[in-house]
């Protein structure tokens, strides 16, 4: 816990890993560290998910739009943490 002005704030050591390998720790508010474990649990499958729209969106007749429809759909629930 941190103590501030108004009270406590409720915060979560992290540790974070550079492209390069390097390792830093940062103390960060409890909600915003939810929040970035989300988006990065969700990044990988977004992409994937963006990919295949778009592949879907230019070729129109696109033989795996059930595929792209379904990364879609999960890519979302996984986004807003269903």
């Amino acid at each position: 816990m941190t103590n501030t002005k108004q009270g406590h704030t409720a915060t979560k050591r992290v540790t974070c890993v550079t492209d390069s390998g390097e390792h830093f720790g940062l103390t960060i508010p409890q909600a915003n560290a939810a929040f970035i474990v989300k988006a990065v649990n969700s990044h990988e499958l977004l992409v994937e998910a963006c990919k295949e729209a778009i592949k879907w969106l230019q070729y129109g007749q696109n033989p795996n739009k059930h595929r792209a429809s379904t990364i879609l759909e999960e890519a979302l629930k996984q986004a807003e943490g269903e």
